[in-house]
């Protein structure tokens, strides 16, 4: 018969294998967890600290941050056009999943553009071309590029982008300020308010300026984001990247024609004061240029509003640091476009202003050689506001990703 001493010692060790047992599939359990969620971009949660210090500071912005899709190829900037090589065939998959608000603007990258089928583009001009030339398969169908893909970057992969750019200028009309809006909304993960200065709301009128408002409201314009400085300094938590106070971009509103003196000296003292690069940098900056509904597509006076504003940048950044220059265009119109207006920014002088900036930016005896990304054959089988200008919050997301793709594609190897 068993002494009770045996029976307590084999009592002890069956509790100890179960425990050990429990243990092992709730570890399983939790790495079959977390691996879902990476693969299909669930929402991680990660402590996010500044630069300033270290994590037994009180100071530190120790607020929790949704990061979005990490994966290994998603966090350093030189792996991005790995990333694209690596998924290039992987089935399409949402990365707007975790954004606020989605049930009030809801928008999905896979309703945008659909490209993971199709190769990563080789260089900024194959990019341009492809872009340029896509279309739709029906009203407000998914775009599909001409050729190489439009790849949809996390928004990881976009303040990476940003990073290796000393600042990243956009200077131009309203429709131009849409696509900066497009942008902010990648960077906070935010269509409904990610374009608004949302700390200066004050009543319920403000509040209505969410989502589609944020586009073609008038009202709602001098709410709108015009620099990234001003998130940083009102909502820093709202920026959806790992180091928030690399990114440099701004918007300046410029569609006068012609510029004036006063305007180009303005200019000028915001590259000089306002700046966030230095001579001896080793960034390159990016100006993107925008302009065409508001001179009512006269491509003479367009190009020499580029000439002046152009100049103004040759002049005022440090000859050490390189210039990366893209011009946009306004795109198609809708019928909503009022009867007066048909001849000079219906669909036909849409179309012609496009292939004629196109052509004379490019011409061998240009003194400019910007290239041009043109937003015709993304707008002309969409939606538009009642003004038959402006485009939906979808549209303006495609824009902003393709000004990214481009500025990935001029930065080096």
């Amino acid at each position: 018969m068993m002494s009770p001493q045996i029976h307590a010692l084999l009592y002890g060790r069956r509790l100890t294998l179960l425990f050990q047992a429990t243990t092992v599939v709730t570890l399983l359990l939790l790495g079959i967890n977390v691996y879902h969620s990476y693969r299909h971009g669930g929402n991680m949660k990660m402590i996010n600290y500044n630069s300033y210090g270290d994590e037994g500071d009180e100071s530190l912005d120790e607020e929790w941050t949704d990061v979005e899709n990490l994966d290994p190829y998603s966090i350093y900037p030189l792996s991005l056009r790995a990333s694209r090589a690596t998924k290039h065939g992987q089935p399409a998959v949402d990365r707007l999943g975790n954004w606020k608000e989605l049930d009030q603007c809801f928008v999905s990258s896979t309703s945008i553009v659909n490209s993971m089928d199709q190769p990563p583009c080789e260089s900024a001009k194959d990019f341009l071309e492809s872009a340029s030339f896509g279309g739709r398969l029906g009203t407000d169908a998914t775009y599909r590029a001409r050729g190489c893909s439009i790849w949809w970057h996390n928004t990881q992969e976009v303040c990476d982008v940003f990073e290796q750019y000393a600042k990243i200028w956009f200077v131009g009309d309203e429709l131009l300020e849409n696509v900066f809006g497009g942008l902010m909304m990648i960077i906070r993960q935010d269509a409904n308010y990610g374009a608004m200065k949302t700390w200066d709301f004050r009543d319920l009128k403000d509040m209505s300026c969410g989502c589609q408002h944020s586009v073609d409201d008038s009202y709602c314009a001098e709410l709108r984001v015009k620099d990234i400085d001003q998130v940083i300094e009102n909502d820093y938590p709202s920026i959806n990247c790992y180091s928030r106070e690399l990114l440099a971009t701004e918007m300046i509103p410029m569609s006068q024609d012609p510029v004036s003196q006063e305007v180009l000296d303005m200019l000028k003292q915001r590259l000089e004061h306002r700046s966030s690069y230095q001579a001896g940098d080793s960034k390159p900056i990016a100006v993107i240029y925008g302009l065409g509904h508001s001179v009512n597509n006269d491509v003479g006076r367009t190009l020499q509003w580029l000439q002046n504003v152009h100049q103004v940048f040759l002049n005022s950044v440090p000859e050490s640091i390189p210039i990366k220059e893209l011009f946009i265009t306004s795109g198609a119109t809708g019928p909503q476009i009022p009867d007066d207006q048909i001849f000079d920014r219906g669909v036909k002088a849409t179309q012609e202003f496009e292939n004629k900036i196109r052509a004379a930016l490019s011409a061998s005896d240009s003194e400019l050689q910007i290239p041009v990304l043109g937003f015709w054959n993304a707008t002309v089988q969409t939606s538009f506001s009642a003004d038959g200008a402006h485009n939906t919050v979808e549209v303006n997301l495609l824009k902003a990703m393709m000004v990214i793709n481009w500025l990935e594609m001029n930065l080096p190897n």
